[in-house]
């Protein structure tokens, strides 16, 4: 027999459940499907409640009273109740444990921390660390929440298992995703951007400094401290591409009449995007994050 699918697009109260409860009591009182074939899902217990009551109160409408009382057999509620008594009815044809229960995010996520500190400590969490500094996701936002980089790895592998992704296909995901990122971006550069960025914030920082002295005003003097900031930053490795984005801002300057002076930063910061440090530490980020997927996907599925 022929399976056939037919798709209802509706809208927020358009009466989707009406529609539902309709086509299942047709169904089901001539006699093409029995109660206990009934699978439906939805996304919330409260809507499955009430979809199983409107097809068992519109049978008994319809004098159909043994149909309603069998609706008791059908499968109707979320993702989670349905499938999940599917895995206990078939645990064992599906090479599973009978006892299964869902996780909740707090559970999940101490899970992944879990198998995040067995495959990833010493040396190895030392150059990561060092690489999402730079990209500014080693930190959490002034609202507090979850690391950045921890986020986005723990929805890494959600996303896996949920789409049935194994661990060495993931980790082949690295590479593929850092070449597609990078095809967006210019060419790296052979220049030495650092040296330009160095020499430009070198030259102009005496003329900063002495206008901070002289007026003192506000835009300045946080464009004076941004300035030693970076340079600081810059002869330890440590200079955030953030902070290459926010010296290439002419906004974000000092008062109009050193716009001038300060140009030359301008310009230099503005190759950042060239910058061949940069396109390493993207393609390294996304290297090691799908790696740690891969190899937390594995340990995670242990515990």
């Amino acid at each position: 027999m022929a399976a056939s699918i037919r798709f209802i697009s509706a809208g927020a109260g358009s009466g989707k459940t009406y529609t539902l409860t309709g086509i299942l009591h047709t169904e089901l009182s001539e006699g093409r499907v029995q109660p206990g074939g009934v699978l439906a899902t939805t996304f919330t217990t409260k809507a499955a409640t009430e979809l199983r009551e409107r097809v068992r109160s519109h049978l008994i409408r319809q004098n159909a009273y043994a149909l309603a009382n069998a609706m008791g057999q059908a499968r109707i509620g979320t993702v989670n109740s349905v499938c999940g008594g599917l895995l206990q009815r078939f645990a064992f044809e599906a090479g599973l444990p009978t006892e299964q229960r869902v996780l909740d995010e707090e559970r999940a996520t101490q899970l992944l921390r879990e198998a995040i500190d067995v495959v990833m400590e010493g040396q190895a969490l030392a150059d990561f660390l060092k690489v999402a500094r730079r990209l500014c996701l080693d930190e959490a936002g002034h609202g507090g929440g979850e690391v950045p980089w921890r986020k986005a790895l723990r929805t890494l592998v959600d996303q896996a298992r949920a789409n049935g992704i194994d661990a060495e296909t993931l980790r082949v995901f690295g590479e593929t995703n850092a070449a597609q990122l990078l095809a967006y971006f210019p060419r790296a550069t052979a220049d030495d951007l650092d040296r330009r960025l160095r020499d430009a914030i070198e030259s102009v920082l005496p003329t900063v400094r002495t206008a901070v002295e002289r007026k003192g005003q506000k835009n300045t003097t946080t464009y004076l401290h941004r300035l030693e900031a970076c340079l600081r930053d810059l002869n330890h490795d440590s200079m955030s591409w953030a902070q290459w984005v926010s010296l290439s801002q002419d906004e974000k300057g000092p008062e109009a009449g050193l716009k001038p002076a300060v140009q030359p930063v301008v310009d230099a910061a503005a190759r950042y995007a060239q910058h061949p440090r940069l396109h390493a530490d993207l393609r390294d980020y996304l290297h090691r994050m799908f790696g740690l997927a891969a190899d937390a996907l594995q340990v995670y599925d242990d515990l």
